[in-house]
């Protein structure tokens, strides 16, 4: 019995190089067939062995609409809800990539009043008067010219794909000339502006992430000596050493305003406090317009309102 409402989709044997498609009868929701390829003509000629389809769902790809005309002229041709939304998705994520100095507002102002951290060990004694966000740490001279000199190469070889573009070059051909690939020419070809890379957090990840907030709460109670700080989370485990928490100590002392080795000072100090780690990229932004509502937390709904004022 043929189908009346059937699925086509495509299906990696190996991504990138050889695909198949996958027919699937979405009434009774169980799978048909598997085609070796995503050829247009193989999925015509099963489609005209089993006549009967009235609707099929299909993504965008223009293969298989031409399948559907071919095989299935008076089925009615439906756009599936993944892929619109994969489209959308794609879309706005070049959207945000345009708008780069924004997503840049949002994350300095949510980096600027972050909530205080504390360890279960060292309780708040009350309520702080103030609190201030630790600095991230600044990239060696050397490592920011060579982003710097990086940055400018990816700027000059994305000027020159649409360079090309505008001489009526091929994908192909670009993706030759240039010596990238055609899915990086594509992606530069649908970016109106020069899409800046996301960074990349897995590289700040650190072995003294698990014990911050240890550091901070005993900081935040009055010890400002190092060495201490270092042989308390030594004892819980750190098996860093001492040159890692003295970087850290030295950022919290900056964040507090206090001179090299001040111990104490006249006035309070603010309760110094790690700013989120997970900045909002293009790609978080766009997951951040289309996550459910439901799904949406408060901070989720305050960054939204941020971004579209």
């Amino acid at each position: 019995m043929s189908p009346q409402v059937l699925s086509v989709d495509d299906f990696a044997l190996r991504k990138r190089h050889t695909y198949g498609t996958l027919l699937v009868d979405l009434e009774r929701r169980r799978p048909l067939a598997l085609l070796p390829d995503r050829e247009a003509s193989t999925a015509a000629r099963w489609l005209e062995a089993h006549p009967g389809v009235e609707v099929l769902v299909r993504d965008r790809a223009e293969a298989y609409a031409e399948a559907a005309r071919l095989g299935a002229p008076t089925a009615c041709q439906v756009a599936d809800r993944f892929h619109l939304l994969q489209n959308l998705a794609d879309v706005l994520t070049d959207v945000f990539r345009a708008h780069v100095p924004q997503l840049a507002r949002v994350n300095a102002e949510r980096t600027q009043a972050p909530m205080p951290v504390h360890d279960p060990a060292y309780p708040a004694t009350g309520p702080s008067l103030s609190t201030v966000p630790l600095a991230p740490p600044k990239p060696s001279t050397r490592a920011l010219a060579l982003a710097t000199t990086r940055r400018a190469q990816r700027v000059a070889t994305y000027e020159q794909v649409w360079s090309c573009r505008q001489q009526g070059w091929t994908l192909d051909a670009i993706a030759h000339q240039v010596g990238l690939s055609r899915r990086t020419v594509r992606r530069y070809l649908q970016s109106p502006m020069f899409p800046e890379r996301q960074p990349r957090h897995g590289r700040d990840r650190s072995i003294l992430d698990p014990y911050k907030a240890t550091l901070l709460a005993g900081w935040n109670r009055g010890c400002r000596n190092g060495w201490h700080l270092f042989r308390t989370i030594r004892d819980h485990g750190f098996p860093g050493q001492y040159g890692i928490v003295a970087l850290y100590v030295r950022r919290m002392r900056q964040a507090q305003g206090l001179a090299p080795r001040q111990r104490r000072s006249d006035q309070p100090l603010p309760t110094v406090t790690e700013p989120p780690r997970r900045i909002l990229t293009p790609r978080r932004a766009t997951w951040l317009v289309l996550r459910a509502s439901e799904q949406a937390t408060a901070q989720d709904r305050q960054q939204l309102a941020r971004l579209t004022q």
